[in-house]
Formats: structure tokens, sequence, C-alpha cells
């Protein structure tokens, strides 16, 4: 047996898994075989440190209680996706639409259409125009500009 041989089946020889003659020819190239004894001990050493730690006892009721979560898991999510769908999701909508019109109203008021501005500006001129027709500017009209100029004494 040579090197490869022996590394392949170091795990077969320690579950006394080979047969006689393999096994006779894994023993005497260990024997003769430096290396491969080394990596011999090794893999045997960590065999039975696996083998020495007890293995944990079956949880007989893992499964039943992995069915219940995920049983829960899918109740949860169905209740989240009927709460999102047929709740949040219209009452989301309507939040932001009434949000919208708010501001776009608020946002109108402030300011004045450019017609809005024009009518303020007329009716403005309108009033200043009455109030003088009434008062003493009116009498400027009455005089000629050249009177202004020339002096009567």
């Amino acid at each position: 047996m040579n090197c490869n041989q022996v590394e392949n089946n170091i795990l077969f020889y320690i579950d006394k898994e080979l047969s006689n003659e393999m096994t006779l020819s894994f023993e005497l190239h260990i024997a003769e075989c430096q290396h491969c004894a080394l990596l011999y001990q090794h893999v045997n050493a960590s065999m039975q440190v696996i083998a020495s730690e007890n293995p944990q006892a079956d949880d007989y009721y893992f499964y039943a209680r992995l069915k219940q979560r995920m049983e829960n898991k899918q109740l949860y999510e169905s209740t989240y996706n009927y709460l999102s769908k047929k709740v949040l999701k219209p009452v989301a909508v309507f939040c932001l639409i009434a949000i919208g019109i708010f501001t776009g109203i608020n946002i109108g008021n402030q300011y004045i259409s450019p017609n809005a501005v024009h009518t303020a500006e007329q009716t403005r001129t309108s009033q200043l125009n009455a109030y003088s027709e009434e008062t003493y500017i009116a009498e400027i009209n009455n005089e000629k500009i050249e009177s202004l100029f020339t002096s009567n004494q």
C-alpha cells in the first residue's frame, strides 16, 4: 500500500471496515512510514474525541414546535397582509389625498391671481378718482396749464 491509499483508507481502518489483506497492508505501511503513522495518530485521536462527546438526546417535540411556529408565522403574515392591503393602504391613500388638497388650498390662498390683482388695482383707482372728485384736486381739471405759468398781477 502507498501513502495515498493509506490516506484514503484511514477512516475505514479506524471503523474496521477493511478486509484482512487491506488491514495487514495498512498496518505494515504505518509501521514503515512515519508520516502516515503520524497522520493515523492524529485522525484516530480526533475520532476518539468526537466519539467521547455525549450526543444530544433527540427532542421528540421539535417537529411539533417547528410546525406550530410555521403555522403561527403564516397566520401572522396573513393577518398582516390583510391589514396592510385592506385597511392601511386605503387609509394612507386617503390621508395623502387630504394632505394634498389642504396644501393646495393653502398655497393657492397665499398668491392672488393676476386677474384679482388687476381688479383690485381698478377698484383702488376708482376709489381714488371718486375721492379726488370730491375734494380740491377736482378743481385742477378746470384750470388750464398755461395759467400756472402766467402771472395775473
